[in-house]
């Protein structure tokens, strides 16, 4: 499985969601297809995405696949008590 986790690209979609209400109705709607539009990066065929929009009152956390690899960043992350809620998300495609 490829890693797709530029936080960069998050960045920018986040950014454009926050300042275009249109935008972020789409993504919440489509996704994959909101992505594709906003970085014309083409996301793997059958990938699904789903979008949550945390709220004052409920945070989310993505739960790994068993087996999945946590990375150098998120584990030094973790050691260091910093949350991992903040800011952009990785996603697992391909």
């Amino acid at each position: 499985m490829t890693r797709f986790n530029n936080q960069e690209i998050w960045a920018q979609v986040i950014a454009r969601a926050w300042a275009d209400a249109d935008f972020k109705a789409r993504l919440l709607a489509n996704p994959n297809a909101a992505i594709e539009e906003e970085t014309g990066i083409e996301l793997p065929a059958g990938l699904k995405l789903r979008i949550i929009e945390e709220s004052a009152e409920e945070t989310v956390l993505v739960l790994p696949k068993v087996g999945a690899e946590l990375t150098d960043d998120v584990l030094e992350a973790v050691s260091g008590g910093e949350g991992l809620g903040q800011g952009p998300c990785s996603c697992l495609v391909g």
